[in-house]
């Protein structure tokens, strides 16, 4: 069984894109290395466990394994550790008053499908923000298009970009 994070298939089509374009021929072969290997497993395996239902069809389309062989086990997420604080500090590090809403987007944008679809939401939600000085739009993150994240926002003052956090509140 393999546990699948993500969609592998869409990885390897961009990273492999990726690599090409930007001429980084060594990085180019690692990672078709990788991608064969993974491949070799994906056809001989006898399960996979994938984080979302949307995957289920993505992995049926790409092996040869049925629905039935292949199980949804999402990311766990101790609320408790994540509704205990009350941001205070991180809400007094951008500016943001305690009485305001806040509308926190959380991710990595190391792909560009990742990023269209980050900025997807991101412009939906600010929208929202742009209509109500009390709503503020925190997205934190990192990776290869977070700074064309950031611009894309560059003039709204409702909408923070505080980087990779590691301590939640």
């Amino acid at each position: 069984v393999i546990r699948v994070t993500g969609d592998y298939w869409k990885e390897f089509e961009e990273k492999t894109e990726e690599y090409w374009s930007e001429r980084m021929y060594l990085r180019y072969l690692r990672f078709r290395l990788r991608v064969c290997l993974s491949l070799i497993s994906f056809r001989y395996v006898d399960g996979i466990i994938v984080v979302s239902q949307d995957l289920v069809s993505v992995a049926e389309n790409n092996t040869h394994l049925k629905r039935d062989s292949i199980a949804v086990v999402r990311y766990p997420v101790n609320v408790e550790t994540y509704s205990s604080g009350n941001g205070k500090s991180k809400r007094r590090e951008l500016g943001i008053d305690q009485n305001d809403v806040l509308i926190s987007i959380v991710t990595h944008v190391h792909f560009y499908e990742k990023y269209l679809g980050a900025l997807d939401a991101a412009e939906s939600v600010s929208t929202v923000v742009e209509q109500r000085n009390d709503i503020h739009l925190v997205i934190a993150g990192y990776g290869k298009y977070y700074d064309d994240f950031k611009s894309e926002f560059s003039e709204h003052n409702c909408v923070h970009f505080p980087g990779f956090v590691s301590d939640v509140e």
